[in-house]
């Protein structure tokens, strides 16, 4: 393996594992960078080829100059390590996974910096209510896609 490849492959999965428990572990100090790293961090893998830079670099070291360029050699990342221990999923339904495991980290870190920081979150019970209202019709809206 080329040694350049190998520290983005590197980087790649820290920047990956930060983003799927960075939420849970990263210290109540750097959670505020974190949670405005995370979404500018899903803004540029939700582009139009949806491939994260890492990853179109990563794609540029694998494939010389000589090999066409075309969507069947530039795979995604996380998606191509799986395949690497037999786990073979579909680019689409892989997204939706990581989508889920990094809101869930986002929130988690959001939740800690509003305990740490004594928030109070709802200042009454209506916005209390219709975020509950919002987020359970979004629960039906995205399991339903899943149909």
């Amino acid at each position: 393996m080329n040694p350049l490849r190998f520290i983005i492959d590197f980087i790649h999965i820290l920047i990956s594992l930060s983003l799927f428990i960075g939420g849970y572990v990263i210290p109540i100090k750097y959670i505020p960078v974190y949670l405005l790293l995370a979404p500018f961090i899903i803004i540029d893998w939700n582009d139009t080829d949806g491939l994260c830079h890492l990853t179109k670099l990563s794609n540029m070291i694998k494939y010389n100059s000589l090999t066409p360029k075309t969507t069947e050699n530039e795979d995604n990342f996380i998606n191509n390590l799986l395949r690497k221990v037999n786990i073979i999923i579909d680019n689409s339904q892989l997204s939706k996974i990581l989508y889920i495991l990094i809101i869930c980290s986002w929130l988690g870190g959001y939740l800690r910096i509003i305990r740490a920081n004594n928030i109070k979150l709802f200042p009454t019970n209506v916005p209390k209510a219709l975020l509950y209202l919002f987020s359970i019709t979004w629960l039906f809206v995205f399991f339903g896609n899943f149909l």
